[in-house]
């Protein structure tokens, strides 16, 4: 780059040579003006130098050259008025001014992430969303039909599903945190990054994106000693610890996020009438968790199946329901259609049955070896997860790419019938006969 340095300041000098030598019969008729010649060399240095550092900035630079912007303090003002305007284009060679970085708008930072999801953030939250509520409300089904479950169908379909499901929401919630804190980051001009902790002004936002992570962590101790298979004695010390107290905490944190998204969307200065649905059923679908945390409590099986059992499958159900539609939002705004959506809620089922699948294969000693191929099955459907990202409507050169996606398509459709079979061969009714010669 230094090597070049000579020629690219005489081409931009001769640039700007050329345009005062054209532009000097309109500068010698204003009388006004004095002494041309100081100002217009003065000028013309200045111009030499800003059209320099964007040609050096945009021969050298990753960063798009929407982050310069004409000089507008004073002095340059004064220096440039005696400068004909009458042309309404913009002069090519105007002085240019690096911004600071706080004032960079860079790709993926847009203060509406939805408009400008360059780095797949608002993509992965609505994805995790949805594989979570697919767990979350198969295992508060199979919870409702637990008579009909042997032991090993007990433990993965609902005791695994629910560690699974909370582990998604887990990170979503967090993400969603995250995403927030960098955003109010980024209105405020902050260039930093914060990982946890935020100082700055706390927005509704702000506290239901933190409720929403704070419960979702409580939920984290039952559910971990559940998968663990620890159990606590009613009514003990260890039992209000790990068990009742985190849960019921949990679901009042749900709660009040829920309100938090229904006060968040009425303050609104612009609201969507997608975005009050998504804000309504979200409330609901939280008080359904903070029920169905409390039927916990209780030892009689009817009261836990109307005050736990029922609202926990409508508050997973619901929170299905506001993902898919938060992935529409998102989707309209990359110029997407009703096969990205579908699709990708596809590929959060298929996921879902390969992790099903891998927790069938780890109890079923025959065909513990399955283990690999749904491991695999995780692996590839991440992958074509990612599809998603790279796949924007609004770029007219995926062509190629559009033939990919829809080799996948296909390809996924008959996977995840593959991995329907596969997984209800080794569940817990047919782990010890199938493949069994008779």
């Amino acid at each position: 780059t230094n090597s070049t340095f000579p020629f690219e300041f005489s081409i931009m000098a001769l640039r700007v040579l050329s345009i005062d030598t054209i532009e000097g019969d309109n500068i010698a008729h204003d009388a006004k003006t004095t002494d041309h010649t100081a100002i217009d060399w003065e000028e013309a240095t200045m111009r030499i130098a800003g059209s320099f550092a964007t040609l050096h900035l945009d021969s050298v630079s990753p960063i798009s050259s929407n982050i310069v912007s004409p000089f507008s303090d004073n002095s340059s003002q004064s220096q440039s008025s005696s400068i004909d305007h009458s042309n309404p284009g913009i002069d090519p060679i105007q002085p240019l001014q690096i911004q600071s970085p706080s004032d960079l708008e860079l790709p993926g930072t847009d203060k509406d992430p939805e408009k400008n999801n360059n780095n797949g953030m608002s993509y992965w939250i609505y994805i995790n969303f949805i594989f979570g509520s697919i767990l979350l409300t198969s295992g508060s089904f199979f919870w409702i039909i637990d008579h009909h479950l042997t032991e090993n169908d007990y433990y993965t379909l609902v005791t695994f599903a629910w560690f699974a499901g909370g582990a998604s929401f887990h990170i979503a919630t967090y993400s969603s945190y995250y995403a927030m804190i960098n955003d109010v980051y980024i209105k405020e001009n902050k260039p930093k990054r914060s990982f946890c902790c935020y100082n700055g002004k706390k927005t509704i936002a702000y506290w239901t994106a933190m409720i929403y992570l704070i419960g979702a962590c409580l939920y984290r101790i039952p559910s971990f000693c559940s998968v663990l298979n620890i159990q606590f004695q009613r009514d003990t010390v260890e039992w209000y610890l790990y068990k009742q107290l985190p849960t019921i905490v949990g679901g009042i944190c749900f709660a009040f996020g829920g309100t938090g998204e229904v006060l968040a969307f009425l303050s609104s200065k612009n609201p969507s009438k997608i975005g009050k649905i998504i804000a309504y059923l979200d409330g609901i679908g939280g008080y359904g968790f903070f029920i169905g945390s409390v039927g916990l409590y209780f030892d009689d099986e009817d009261i836990t199946f109307w005050l736990s059992e029922i609202p926990y499958t409508i508050g997973s159900v619901l929170y299905l329901i506001t993902s898919i539609l938060g992935l529409c939002r998102l989707s309209s705004s990359k110029n997407g259609n009703i096969f990205d959506i579908f699709f990708a809620c596809l590929y959060s089922f298929t996921l879902a049955i390969a992790v099903t699948g891998i927790a069938y294969a780890a109890l079923c000693e025959r065909y513990r070896d399955w283990m690999k191929g749904f491991i695999m099955a995780v692996i590839l459907t991440i992958g074509v997860l990612f599809l998603g990202v790279l796949n924007d409507g609004n770029n007219p050169n995926q062509r190629e790419l559009k033939y990919v996606v829809w080799f996948s398509r296909f390809f996924m459709t008959g996977y995840t019938l593959n991995l329907m079979v596969d997984t209800y061969h080794v569940s817990g009714m047919n782990c010890g006969s199938y493949g069994m010669q008779y």
